[in-house]
This record gives structure tokens, sequence and C-alpha cells, in this order.
């Protein structure tokens, strides 16, 4: 992985990575916490700043906090029928 200087002279790394699926590539991001940014598809980003703007309500309103939903728009958890 080339290195190259950002501006202040920091140095990052830009790897391009493959994963399994949508929900896979959210959960490993996510891990990272501000380690890592994600620069591109754009519903991965948005995906990511929809759900920490939904932890940052829960916090400074604790009756608004709901549980999570993944991408197809079942709670995190929730069970789901398996594909006949």
């Amino acid at each position: 992985m080339p290195r190259r200087p950002e501006s202040g002279g920091i140095r990052r790394l830009r790897p391009e990575v493959t994963f399994q699926d949508p929900r896979h590539a959210e959960w490993a991001l996510w891990q990272l916490g501000t380690d890592a940014e994600a620069l591109d598809p754009h519903w991965l980003r948005d995906s990511l700043r929809e759900r920490v703007a939904a932890i940052a309500t829960c916090y400074s309103d604790p009756g608004s906090c709901r549980p999570p939903r993944d991408r197809d728009g079942a709670e995190s958890g929730e069970r789901r029928p398996s594909p006949a």
C-alpha cells in the first residue's frame, strides 16, 4: 500500500478493500471508529453518518433511542425467516 503525504505532513494509508457484503463493510469500518474514513461508495458514508447521528440523538435525548435497523429495515438482532 503506497503512502503519500497529506496536508500538514501527516502520512496516511489509502487501501482499497473488498468486503463480502454491505453489512460486513459497515461493521468493519464501525470497528475502526475515527481511525478510518470511508471515501467511497457514498451509500456507505451515508449509512455510517446516519448511524452516528442516531447515536448522538439518543445520548442527547434518551427518550428518542430506538433499536437500530439494518439495511433491510429489520431491527438488529431480529430473526428473519430463512429464504424458501
